[in-house]
């Protein structure tokens, strides 16, 4: 097997590209061994190719696309065909190879990251909802690079504010900051929502995530109450939740509502800031992690606002002691010597 075979019939001139690419060819040959070739003398491995995919993704995506989106996503698209070829069959693609020509991209690190979260989420739907490639193939174990965005929480105080805001522009808007805060659920999960995985009971809603909507596997359903259920009654009426789920629509809504509301911007934190709320909010709380649909080791990593509130509670701790006992420690026998 060539590197033009493996790369889709396109010339791979970089040097150091070129060798990774044999060393995961060879490596994939004599791990897989005999079961390989005979999967690909049998046809069991789909020959489906990276041009299909990415046909198909479009066609049934893109009508949902804001002029902007459309063309970030058609340049994110045109530099995989570019670095594979269209006609490269989908299993030939390994997360190493993606890593390894993502990187090479002259630009920042978010924009990379924009880049290989393109190809990641393509592969996705190609395993979930065209069910072309089995999860072996998925490239899930891509590492995504950092984008060095904010790990900022919105305060209790500033959600309070823009959540009636965010209503005040459209009820599709203030169903979505609802939802977002009672949930913890991704930002693109809520937009995505179909009536059809929506359950109205008395007092409370039903949201059921759908696989190919969310990255955990344990995607399980989420329960809204009070303004985020009224809301939900109200929009339950097409197909999808929200007619409007364009994310630049819905980033000009949250910009709105912080003006609107008198919260000062904060560059990169976005819808997230809500999310991580939650996290702040509903730790602890039984259920708070199937709810989100995130392991709690997850939210707490990633999502756990800095709030200075706990640390002056510790603070104070010590400090009263100090002044009640003159000994943190609890006594001599406990200090330790630095």
């Amino acid at each position: 097997m060539s590197l033009r075979t493996y790369t889709g019939g396109t010339a791979v001139k970089k040097r150091r590209v070129a060798m990774r690419i044999a060393h995961e060819l060879s490596t994939k040959l004599a791990r897989d061994g005999h079961r390989y070739v005979t999967d690909l003398i049998s046809e069991q491995r789909s020959e489906r190719t990276l041009g299909e995919l990415f046909r198909a993704l479009h066609m049934a995506r893109s009508a949902d696309w804001s002029d902007h989106h459309r063309k970030a996503q058609e340049r994110f698209r045109d530099f995989w065909l570019d670095s594979f070829g269209a006609d490269c069959p989908l299993y030939q693609i390994t997360p190493a190879v993606v890593e390894e020509l993502g990187n090479t991209l002259a630009v920042k690190a978010e924009t990379r990251r924009k880049y290989m979260l393109y190809m990641t989420a393509a592969f996705r739907y190609a395993r979930l909802k065209l069910k072309w490639i089995p999860e072996a193939d998925d490239l899930s174990a891509v590492d995504l690079p950092k984008a060095g965005k904010p790990n900022e929480a919105s305060t209790f105080q500033e959600v309070r504010a823009i959540l009636p805001a965010l209503e005040a522009i459209s009820d599709e808007a203030g169903w979505f900051g609802h939802v977002l805060f009672q949930t913890g659920r991704r930002p693109i999960t809520v937009r995505n929502l179909l009536t059809a995985d929506v359950e109205i009971h008395e007092g409370f809603s039903v949201l059921r995530v759908r696989e190919e909507n969310e990255k955990s596997e344990k995607v399980g359903a989420a329960v809204v109450v009070g303004r985020a259920h009224d809301l939900t009654k109200a929009l339950n009426d097409g197909k999808y939740m929200m007619a409007t789920r364009s994310e630049y629509v819905l980033l000009g809504w949250l910009r709105k509502a912080e003006k609107a509301a008198g919260v000062p911007h904060v560059k990169g934190r976005g819808w997230y800031g809500l999310k991580r709320r939650y996290v702040g909010e509903a730790r602890g709380t039984l259920g708070y992690d199937t709810q989100s649909g995130v392991n709690s080791a997850t939210l707490e990593k990633h999502y756990l606002p800095d709030d200075l509130a706990p640390k002056i509670a510790v603070a104070e701790r010590l400090s009263v002691s100090l002044s009640v006992s003159g000994d943190p420690t609890g006594g001599s026998e406990n200090r330790v010597t630095r």
